[in-house]
């Protein structure tokens, strides 16, 4: 586990790192064009500080960034302890591929079914790693794959919080409709 938890810090380390570089060469690029415009220095610390403050287009990026990337470092280290937890941490512990989405990303879905060792899909790139187009908001997720019923199909769509609000206020209107039918036939 400390191997693979430092594997993951460094990892989230490494993208933020990348991510505050990004962002520093847009805030370089952008003062440098708002200077050889003959932008005066006051005038263009104020705009750094406003588009901060509003979440303009030089700021608004890096916080959205920085917790997708916080989030999907708390989803790999769950994953870990999943592992642990459910002590499937043998190297030679097979590990099948689960999409979690109604609309997987082109790389993940021909994966979904797939079944490797922990290393194998190391090596090929896991969920969230950065190999997909989905990069740090993929939802796939590696069970065991002993765990995992043979008629199984797939994806496992997980509805969204808007999906769910959907089918709730969808059923409640038809209650009360049967609801107020009911009551007009007494």
């Amino acid at each position: 586990m400390k191997n693979n938890a430092k594997k993951q810090t460094e990892r989230l380390i490494i993208t933020m790192k990348a991510q505050a570089q990004a962002l520093e060469a847009r805030l370089t690029s952008s003062v440098t064009q708002m200077a050889a415009a003959g932008m005066k220095e006051s005038a263009i610390l104020e705009t750094l500080t406003r588009d901060l403050s509003e979440g303009g287009r030089l700021f608004s990026g890096i916080r959205s960034a920085f917790g997708a990337t916080l989030s999907a470092g708390l989803e790999d280290i769950s994953q870990q302890g999943l592992r642990e937890f459910l002590g499937k941490d043998e190297a030679d512990q097979k590990w099948e591929w689960v999409t979690t989405s109604g609309n997987p990303c082109k790389d993940c879905e021909p994966r979904h079914g797939e079944i490797k060792t922990w290393q194998e899909w190391e090596d090929e790139g896991l969920p969230r790693s950065g190999f997909s187009v989905c990069d740090m908001n993929c939802k796939c997720v590696l069970v065991p794959a002993e765990d995992v019923p043979a008629d199984f199909g797939g994806p496992v769509i997980v509805p969204t919080l808007a999906e769910l609000r959907k089918d709730y206020q969808e059923h409640r209107q038809y209650c009360t409709v049967s609801f107020y039918n009911w009551h007009l036939r007494k």
